[in-house]
């Protein structure tokens, strides 16, 4: 009995982790291949007031988020959101918890990319690149219908699972055969960061 919940329990979180980052689509694949933070470049930047997170995003074209500066200050309101949530996140993680600051470079700063991600059903991911950067990759409205929690709160969820695993990068190089723990670590934390929103139950 112990063995079959101890199955239940494990291919339901490697089945939200499939989903919510968007692995049961091999149609990403390419997409991938193409955003892995290596080689995209996009239009504008901003880095966070708490100066740990560059903000890459466009201001022409599909990967543009909603242009709406209601503070004129030149910036999107949807990125000063994504910038507020991300400092949030690196402030619970790395000053409270006290966990190591992440897998962010040389210059100790984790890039986040903002694209268009809504048609493919993927909340994001965070990407490895070699064992000691990474970057973090998030949809630019999360309005899209394939969304089961929508718009800021999808987002904030999801930039702060993305951002652990970026820390969780910073103490091993690959998940190897942890992925799950990955997974069930980062949905902790969504709830732990933001207990009102229930994004992981929707899984």
């Amino acid at each position: 009995m112990k063995n079959l919940i101890f199955l239940v329990i494990f291919f339901n979180i490697n089945l939200w982790c499939i989903e919510k980052c968007g692995f049961d689509k091999p149609e990403l694949d390419q997409l991938r291949t193409l955003s892995n933070c290596t080689n995209l470049i996009m239009q504008k930047n901003y880095l966070s007031p708490g100066g740990n997170f560059l903000i890459h995003f466009d201001t022409t074209g599909i990967e543009s988020p909603d242009l709406t500066d209601l503070n004129f200050d030149n910036i999107p309101d949807y990125i000063n959101e994504v910038a507020t949530v991300a400092d949030s996140s690196y402030k619970l993680l790395i000053e409270k918890m006290n966990f190591k600051d992440g897998a962010n470079g040389s210059d100790d700063i984790t890039d986040i990319f903002v694209i268009e991600l809504g048609q493919s059903g993927a909340y994001g991911w965070a990407r490895p690149i070699g064992c000691n950067d990474s970057c973090i990759e998030i949809d630019n409205d999360y309005l899209d219908s394939g969304y089961l929690t929508q718009g800021l709160d999808a987002m904030r969820v999801t930039l702060l699972h993305e951002f652990f695993h970026v820390v969780q990068f910073d103490y091993r190089c690959g998940t190897g055969g942890n992925s799950y723990f990955y997974e069930l670590s980062s949905t902790w934390i969504e709830d732990l960061g933001y207990p009102d929103i229930n994004d992981y139950i929707n899984f």
